[in-house]
């Protein structure tokens, strides 16, 4: 969760707008949780596509659950659910 910004967005293609994010004090993954970041919120703030809006949504909310639960990227799935 605590991934910078501009690496995040890098891999989405969206590093161009890690200076927008900065200006809005969300510096890392975890700025974005906290913050409740919407896919409204990240068309304000430049990230036009709506595909690209829900993958960077998605992949916020794996960071936190995984944040969470750290052991449960180690287990498999079938043990996850035992």
């Amino acid at each position: 969760m605590d991934q910078d910004i501009a690496s995040f967005l890098a891999e989405f293609g969206l590093q161009t707008l890690a200076k927008t994010f900065h200006e809005n004090e969300l510096d890392t993954v975890g700025d974005l949780h906290e913050a409740e970041v919407a896919s409204s919120d990240l068309a304000e703030l430049g990230v036009t596509a709506l595909k690209k809006r829900k993958l960077v949504l998605k992949a916020v909310a794996a960071a936190a659950a995984s944040s969470l639960n750290p052991d449960a990227t180690l287990q498999p799935e079938s043990e996850q659910m035992a």
